[in-house]
């Protein structure tokens, strides 16, 4: 193991195990890794039981080798702000949205200054989701 060295966002990683399989080579992480986590590997051949192919060839060592990072994405989005423009009320979240998952007007609740908003429209871009209100809302209306 301590031929190999996983660094997670730059900083070293322990791994707590390793397999091989054909030509995979698998590491597994002493924690678990975030959609967002970046990695690298590097593998210096040992002087005792190197990876070796078929014919025992020593596998070459690699240093830094960026590693795609195939962990989905559990965290969901959050707000990060909210404005309201006339009858445009916009909500932004702190990562891009999928257009294509635009729920029903009628998913929102929406009230100014304490009296409630039918919402007639719902649009989805990048990060911002933008409601289209029934009525325009009044300057320093909350």
């Amino acid at each position: 193991m301590s031929a190999f060295t996983v660094k997670v966002i730059g900083a070293k990683q322990y791994s707590s195990g390793v397999s091989v399989s054909g030509q995979v080579v698998s590491l597994t992480l002493s924690r678990g890794a975030s959609d967002s986590d970046t990695f690298t590997v590097s593998y210096t051949v040992p002087s005792s039981k190197p990876i070796q192919d078929a014919v025992g060839n020593d596998v070459a060592s690699l240093t830094n080798q960026a590693v795609t990072n195939d962990t989905a994405d559990t965290t969901a989005p959050r707000p990060s702000s909210a404005a309201v423009d006339g009858t445009a009320l916009t909500l932004t979240f702190n990562e891009v949205l999928d257009a294509a998952s635009k729920p029903a007007a009628s998913a929102f609740a929406v009230s100014v200054a304490g009296s409630s908003r039918t919402v007639s429209g719902v649009a989805i871009a990048g990060s911002a989701v933008t409601l289209t209100l029934s009525a325009a809302a009044g300057e320093g209306q909350t």
